[in-house]
Parts: structure tokens; C-alpha cells; sequence
């Protein structure tokens, strides 16, 4: 498998593991958040959190590929079209659980964050389409 495919993977598994290990600390210290969990009754504090916790994995994710890629911004836009190819089916099945600004805002910001990590990294290509 190419580099190319792996920084793919890498970001995505390291997208999955952050995400995961932020949503057990937040359940572990934030005892409205555990209860509100398991029924998605989350209050707009916690969705602010959600979708801060989710952006942040998200350039991390980027920034990792890209970093792998040897500073190639297509890696950090392919996890951010992976990610948003993921999100799109399971924002369908969950969307009246959930304010419809929640769902724009995510699936509106994951190709953008993905790629925002290369534009800051020193010496790396420029983007050309």
C-alpha cells in the first residue's frame, strides 16, 4: 500500500482513538454529559464541546497524514473527504436527534479543518489545483 493510502489511515485511526478517548473523559468528569449520552439529550454547552472535540480530532488528523505525506496537503483533504464520506450516512440516520445547525456545522467544517493543519506547516507545498 502506498504512503499515500497509509497517512489516510493513520489520520483516520488517530481521528477515531482521540475522539474516543475525549468522549470518556468527558463522561467520566462530566456527570450531565454520561447521563445525556446514552440518548443524545445533550445540552448546548456539551454540543459546543462535541463539535470543538470533533474539529480539533479532526485537524490533528489532517495534520498527522499530511506530516506522513512529507508535508503533501492532499493527505490532510483526503481525511477530510474521508471523514466527511463517513459523517454524511450517519448524520442521516441520526438526524432528528440533533439541531439541524449541528449537523451544517460539522459536515460544513471537516474538509476545512482537515486541510487547515497544512496551511500553517513551514515549508510545505503549495496548494495548486
Amino acid at each position: 500500500m502506498s504512503r499515500s493510502v497509509w497517512s489516510v489511515i493513520v489520520g483516520l485511526a488517530a481521528f477515531a482513538v482521540t475522539t474516543t478517548i475525549a468522549h470518556l473523559i468527558a463522561s467520566s468528569i462530566w456527570l450531565g454529559y454520561a447521563v445525556a449520552a446514552p440518548t443524545r439529550a445533550y445540552t448546548l454547552p456539551m454540543l459546543f464541546v462535541r463539535l470543538i472535540v470533533g474539529i480539533a480530532a479532526t485537524i490533528g488528523a489532517g495534520w498527522l497524514a499530511s506530516r506522513i505525506e512529507r508535508n503533501n496537503w492532499y493527505a490532510g483533504l483526503w481525511v477530510g473527504v474521508s471523514l466527511l464520506a463517513i459523517s454524511i450516512p450517519w448524520h442521516a440516520l441520526i438526524w432528528s436527534q440533533y439541531p439541524i445547525w449541528y449537523h451544517l456545522v460539522w459536515l460544513g467544517s471537516v474538509i476545512p479543518a482537515a486541510v487547515l493543519c497544512w496551511v500553517r506547516e513551514p515549508g510545505a507545498r503549495p496548494i495548486t489545483l
